[in-house]
């Protein structure tokens, strides 16, 4: 079965470059991961972008124009293929067998 990690980000950048990095970490990768930006915080999408190319596994980059979990964790779920789904904060580190 695939796995969909959410991570819904509002201004913590450096936190979700290791929420990010601690998923790649994984004894079992996720399928795809989904970073979900939000109303004015551009500054995440671009850490988000930075981030792809360091990355082993698939990730999409999502915009909320509304900021909070909720909208962010909607817009996740409308876009993500997995049939299971992970929820994850961006200031949370992943243990390796989380997934």
């Amino acid at each position: 079965m695939r796995t969909s990690v959410f991570i819904p980000s509002f201004k913590r950048g450096q936190r979700l470059r290791t929420c990010l990095q601690s998923l790649n970490e994984q004894t079992v990768r996720p399928d795809e991961v989904l970073v979900v930006w939000q109303a004015d915080d551009s500054a995440t999408r671009d850490l988000a972008e930075s981030c792809r190319v360091e990355l082993g596994y698939p990730l999409q980059i999502l915009y909320s124009p509304v900021a909070g979990v909720v909208p962010a964790e909607n817009a996740a779920l409308d876009a993500a293929t997995g049939e299971i789904i992970l929820l994850i904060d961006d200031d949370a580190i992943a243990p390796r067998d989380w997934i």
